[in-house]
């Protein structure tokens, strides 16, 4: 008696069937993996529900320039200056820069306390400055971090010009990691107990905020006294035509800043309003001492951490265009409004 045989359309029907059941769950694993930017019961439970999570990156912005109402705030209403010139500071060079070097454009985003806020999230902006800030200096410790270390900037004024396209080098006397050290000393000076660890987390890019967790984790476990973890991080602005921007503060010589706060969007953050209310007290100092050295807070709808403690920030100090002496000038006022911000007791 002749064996039944499946019939062609039925065994390609099947072969799909089981290519997709086998294939499938191996995409879905290696496509969520990056999207796990900070681990733990909510991101175990984010990775198989498949709840939507940006991933663990900040990459350039691509945007229309003068047209879109971007959060960047280029455009004229928004307060953007067309150039103003640049202010040599000690460690900028004046050689010509090399012939492959690109164009770039300098403007100053106008400071405004008002967050942009990116999840439409509900919270009292005045009730926030308002609340008090408690930090004492001598039992609780800052800790300087960075999720993404290796970026790194311009070294010409004038033009652009970097060692690679990427603008990032692990040399930590040309990464943002010589900004935090430049933070790390003002703190101190400022009679601040401070950590600097300058591991660069993003070794490999996209699991930089897990890494960067496990860090400071490690840290907290040492030292119970941590209180405070300022993500020190440098921005890229690029326009939709190539051309890269430097953000300087209205007197030409800082780069400028933006905070970066995290929220509970996503993952689970019940304190995210006490970081954004420690954002507003430094946002409204500086903008009280400089004029125009702080680019709008942006609320996020990624936690990035900074369920950690109640005085978590991300700094975005400069973009690939400013140079490191700009980024260096910027984050000593940093320091000095902290020190105001959270005076000794």
């Amino acid at each position: 008696m002749r064996k039944s045989r499946m019939s062609l359309p039925l065994r390609i029907t099947w072969f799909l069937i089981s290519a997709f059941a086998i294939c499938y769950p191996s995409y879905y694993a290696l496509y969520r993996l990056p999207f796990l930017l900070e681990g733990g019961s909510e991101g175990v439970f984010s990775f198989f529900s498949g709840i939507p999570l940006t991933k663990s990156s900040d990459k350039s912005s691509s945007v229309t320039m003068l047209e879109d109402d971007d959060w960047y705030a280029f455009s004229p209403d928004e307060g953007a200056i067309p150039y103003i010139a640049p202010v040599t500071t000690r460690e900028d060079t004046v050689e010509t820069p090399p012939e492959e070097a690109e164009p770039l454009k300098v403007i100053t985003i106008e400071s405004k306390i008002k967050p942009k806020n990116n999840p439409e999230l509900p919270f009292d902006q005045n009730a926030l400055l308002l609340q008090p800030l408690s930090f004492d200096r001598t039992t609780q410790t800052v800790l300087i971090i960075h999720s993404h270390g290796s970026e790194s900037y311009s070294q010409y004024q004038s033009a652009f010009w970097a060692e690679n396209k990427d603008v990032r080098t692990t040399n930590p006397d040309k990464n943002v990691v010589a900004v935090g050290r430049v933070l790390r000393d003002e703190l101190i000076e400022y009679g601040f107990r401070v950590i600097h660890d300058e591991t660069l987390c993003d070794q490999p890019y996209n699991t930089s905020y897990k890494t960067a967790l496990t860090l400071i984790e490690k840290h907290m476990k040492a030292d119970s006294s941590i209180g405070m973890v300022l993500d020190l991080h440098r921005d890229s602005l690029t326009a939709t035509d190539g051309i890269r921007y430097k953000v300087l503060s209205s007197d030409g010589k800082s780069a400028q800043l933006m905070f970066v706060v995290g929220s509970n969007k996503l993952l689970s953050h019940n304190g995210w309003q006490d970081n954004l209310a420690f954002a507003l007290h430094l946002q409204s100092d500086l903008m009280e001492h400089h004029t125009n050295l702080m680019r709008p807070i942006s609320i996020s709808k990624n936690r990035y951490n900074q369920h950690v403690t109640p005085f978590s920030l991300i700094i975005e100090c400069g973009t690939e265009a400013n140079t490191l002496a700009e980024a260096k000038e910027s984050i000593k006022s940093f320091a000095a409004a902290l020190d105001r911000v959270l005076p000794e007791n």
